[in-house]
């Protein structure tokens, strides 16, 4: 369920967003200088201190720098996406990169995504071979584990595990963990 923010709260966030953009600095092209973002911890004084909304946004979150943290994620995941890294560019601004001039633009997206939190997600592991008897039956079972599922063409039809992974970063653990990114088997069963 999205966070209800009042419209005001929403078009204050977005104006002190936008002020506060034109100073963050980002590094190679693709990462934010956090000591540039200090402009950005006013943000979080502008969100409710109580009710349902600030009872959402503790549920999402442990510390008291939401939106800035979250700013600073989604600029981060968006530099990712549009940028290629570029060393030794350093302190360049924020609104000097393409896709990212209309500080007011940027700061309208990242509260509307911050709004449409939380973000819901299906996770699917494969179990190791062995597990393949017992986990069958499990799914088999009129008691069937809504967790347990056999990877069968309508379990691929319906979560598409090979559309999980993007090609640009086909591991989203980084290139360290490569040999430990699990592959879903043609057969078996997921937890």
């Amino acid at each position: 369920m999205p966070v209800p923010l009042h419209k005001n709260c929403a078009d204050r966030l977005v104006a002190l967003l936008t002020d506060a953009l034109v100073s963050v600095r980002i590094d190679n092209r693709i990462f934010v200088d956090y000591s540039s973002t200090s402009s950005l911890r006013a943000i979080d004084a502008v969100l409710p201190t109580s009710g349902k909304p600030k009872q959402q946004l503790d549920s999402i979150f442990e510390d008291d720098e939401r939106l800035r943290a979250f700013t600073i994620d989604w600029i981060s995941r968006k530099l990712k996406d549009s940028q290629i890294y570029e060393s030794g560019v350093n302190g360049e601004f924020l609104s000097s990169l393409a896709g990212f001039g209309d500080s007011s633009e940027i700061a309208r997206n990242i509260v509307a995504d911050f709004v449409a939190l939380p973000y819901d997600y299906i996770v699917s592991l494969p179990l190791p071979a062995s597990f393949d008897q017992l986990a069958s039956s499990l799914a088999d079972s009129k008691r069937a584990n809504p967790r347990v599922h056999k990877i069968d063409e309508d379990f691929r039809a319906k979560f598409r595990p090979s559309d999980a992974v993007s090609e640009k970063e086909p591991n989203p653990f980084g290139s360290i963990f490569a040999v430990m990114q699990p592959r879903m088997p043609e057969d078996g069963v997921c937890l």
